[in-house]
């Protein structure tokens, strides 16, 4: 809940941090949805670079989740 910024601003967090630790914040898949709909509703200003690295880090998470629920699939049918 922290991590994402809903409650504040991302130039909170562009500000206040180093850039190597701006880019770990980037990781989230969430900040760049959320940096995106507030660039399309109140025309803030776009960070290409982290957008970039939260669409990638999303969905290599998305990947590695899929490639895990087909491993499991079969034992998990029988679990439940």
């Amino acid at each position: 809940m922290f991590f994402s910024p809903v409650m504040y601003p991302t130039s909170f967090i562009t500000d206040h941090l180093p850039k190597w630790l701006q880019m770990v914040y980037y990781l989230n898949p969430v900040s760049g949805l959320i940096i995106g709909v507030r660039w399309a509703t109140l025309g803030t200003n776009i960070d290409i670079i982290g957008v970039s690295i939260s669409v990638v880090s999303g969905s290599l998470i998305l990947v590695g989740a899929i490639a895990y629920f087909f491993r499991v699939e079969r034992k998990l049918a029988d679990e439940l």
